[in-house]
C-alpha cells in the first residue's frame, strides 16, 4: 500500500490514513431552514403591510431587490429583539420612520 507521494505504508499506517479522511457529509448533516426565519417573516410582512412594502421598495432602489430583503430582514430581528428586552408591543410606525 502506498502513501499520497509514493511512500510505502505499513498497515497500520494505512487504516489510520483511510479512518482519517473523516466522516462524509452525509453523516455530519445538520438541519437547518434553507430560508432564515427573518428573511421569511421580512417577505411576508412586505407583501401583508402596504408601509413595509414601501420600505422595501425604498431599500430595492438603492440596494437592488435582493439586498433590500435581506437589509429588511436584518432590521425585523434587531426590532424582534428590541420587543423581547424591552416587552413593548410592535409598532409599525416606528419600525418604518427609519
Amino acid at each position: 500500500m502506498t502513501g499520497a507521494h509514493g511512500e510505502l505504508l505499513t498497515e497500520n499506517e494505512h487504516r489510520d490514513a483511510i479512518r482519517g479522511m473523516g466522516q462524509s457529509s452525509r453523516s455530519q448533516t445538520t438541519i437547518r431552514p434553507s430560508v432564515p426565519p427573518t428573511a421569511e417573516a421580512a417577505v411576508l410582512c412586505a407583501r401583508k403591510d402596504e408601509r413595509t412594502g414601501a420600505l422595501l421598495n425604498r431599500l430595492a432602489s438603492r440596494l437592488g431587490k435582493a439586498k433590500a430583503y435581506s437589509a429588511l430582514a436584518h432590521k425585523l430581528g434587531r426590532a424582534f429583539y428590541h420587543m423581547l428586552r424591552t416587552r413593548e408591543v410592535f409598532d409599525v410606525h416606528r419600525f418604518v420612520r427609519h
